[in-house]
């Protein structure tokens, strides 16, 4: 999925049921966000830089991105 494939694609390559496909990636999105939550505490940045980006496709799409631009650590997206 990573390379861009669709769950169906993935489902095919693997032969496995497209339910354990979406579990497998619910668990990998789960500890990532432990990993985060546990290693993003108590870091110094000295220049934090929010970035807007303005998607326009059927409606107005905001993304705000807050960037390290010495770490390139990104701390918050909204």
């Amino acid at each position: 999925m990573v390379e861009g494939n669709s769950i169906r694609s993935v489902k095919r390559m693997t032969e496995t049921h497209r339910d354990t496909v979406m579990r497998l990636m619910v668990e990998v999105g789960a500890g990532c966000q432990q990993l985060v939550d546990q290693k993003m505490r108590n870091f110094s940045c000295k220049h934090i830089r929010m970035q807007v980006d303005d998607v326009r496709r059927a409606g107005d799409l905001w993304t705000w991105v807050v960037l390290d631009p010495e770490t390139k650590l990104v701390p918050s997206t909204v």
